[in-house]
Order: C-alpha cells, then sequence, then structure tokens
C-alpha cells in the first residue's frame, strides 16, 4: 500500500510538472513529456525483461519435468542434449556457495557414473560434442521473446510517442530534435531487449554443458591420480 501511495504521489507531482511546464513553455514541455516517454519506456523494458527471464525458468523447469518417450538409441543420436538427467540428479539440492555447490554436483556425478574411469571419458566426449553441435535447444524461446519484445515497442511508440506528436506540432525545433532522440533511443532499447534475451537463452543451455564438463574433468584428473598413487 505504501509504495502504491508513493507511487501515485510521483505520478501526480510529474503531471503538476508538466501541467506547469506548458503553460510557461511549450518547448520545455516537449523535452520533459519526451523524457518522460523514455523513462517509461526503459522501466517497461526492464520489467518485461525480467518477466520472460521468469517465465523462460519456469518453463524450462516444466518442460524438464515431464516423462521423455521412449525412443531408440538410432533416433537418440540425432537428438539435441538433453538437460533432464542433469536436472533428475540436482533439482533436489539447494544451491549454496559457489564451492559448495561445485562440490555437491561433482559428489552426484561420481555417485551416479560410478567408478569407471572409461565412463568419465565417454561422458565428458559427449558434452564436448554437445556443446559443439547444440544449436536450437536455447533459442526455443525465441518466438516469445520477439512477440514481447514487438508489442514493448508498440507500447513505447504508438502510445507514448504518438501522444507527444498529437499534442505538440512537428515543427523542426531543438525540443522536435530532442523528442526524435529519444524516440530512436526507445526503439534501440527495445532491439537492445531481444537482442539480450537471444544470447541469454541461446548460451544458457552451452554454460550448462561447459560446467558440467569442467567438473567431469576435474573428477577424472582426481581419478587418474589416485590409479598412479596405487
Amino acid at each position: 500500500m505504501i509504495k502504491f501511495l508513493k507511487g501515485f504521489f510521483y505520478l501526480i507531482f510529474i503531471f503538476f510538472i508538466l501541467v506547469i511546464s506548458t503553460m510557461v513553455n511549450k518547448e520545455i514541455a516537449k523535452i520533459l513529456i519526451s523524457i518522460l516517454s523514455f523513462s517509461i519506456s526503459l522501466y517497461l523494458g526492464l520489467i518485461i525483461l525480467n518477466l520472460i527471464n521468469k517465465f523462460n525458468t519456469w518453463s524450462d523447469e516444466k518442460d524438464l519435468k515431464k516423462e521423455r518417450k521412449k525412443k531408440s538409441l538410432y533416433q537418440w543420436m540425432s537428438l539435441e542434449f538433453d538437460e533432464k538427467y542433469l536436472y533428475d540428479l540436482l533439482k533436489r539440492k539447494k544451491a549454496k556457495t559457489d564451492l559448495e555447490n561445485l562440490i555437491e554436483i561433482r559428489d552426484i556425478l561420481e555417485q551416479s557414473i560410478g567408478d569407471n574411469l572409461e565412463d568419465y571419458y565417454l561422458y565428458k566426449s559427449y558434452l564436448e560434442w554437445s556443446s559443439q553441435h547444440s544449436v536450437f535447444n536455447g533459442l526455443k524461446f525465441l518466438g516469445p521473446t520477439i512477440i514481447t519484445s514487438f508489442l514493448t515497442t508498440i507500447l513505447t511508440q504508438g502510445i507514448l510517442f504518438n501522444k507527444v506528436k498529437i499534442l505538440f506540432n512537428n515543427e523542426v525545433t531543438f525540443a522536435d530534435k530532442i523528442v526524435q532522440m529519444l524516440n530512436l533511443s526507445a526503439i534501440g532499447i527495445a532491439l537492445l531487449i531481444v537482442a539480450i534475451l537471444i544470447f541469454v537463452e541461446s548460451t544458457k543451455n552451452k554454460k550448462k554443458l561447459e560446467l558440467t564438463k569442467v567438473i567431469v574433468n576435474e573428477i577424472i584428473r582426481e581419478k587418474e591420480k589416485l590409479s598412479n598413487l596405487s
């Protein structure tokens, strides 16, 4: 309730400033409205970025909880890397410090794979192969990302900035140049959001593969060291 009242107070204060500035100088009012529109665009962009990230995490986990359809080994050979094996191993463990997390993952992998060193080499090779050939796994949320970013652009351009154009004429003044600059900046923000989301989603799977490979390498190194001592 307090946050809502603060937000309402800020909106009333901003509206009051805009009304006064319009009465004093329309050019100043035009710049202030453009700055406000740009700020709202940036704020909306950050909110949408956070919401999409939460949705992707939820959707990803929902997909990993599903049972996989049975396939032949021949079919499996052409599939993208499936995180379900790692998800089933690690889903019940809470993240702690970085070191504790690494030790926990190492112990869980050792329990799952066993004592055979050749199995670790095999799994490591598979991780390397998957990392090199995994293309579409990280892009499965590309559609929702583009749609949401498109809607963001429509909001910022179709509603906020168009109101500025309706309220004021389009004479090429210094104020108009600032309006156009902020207008283009808002479009740039929307495109930046798309680029960030595509990059994050396309590299997320690869990061997990690389980290798992690092831990498997350490297990191999430790087992080789123990083998040499014995």
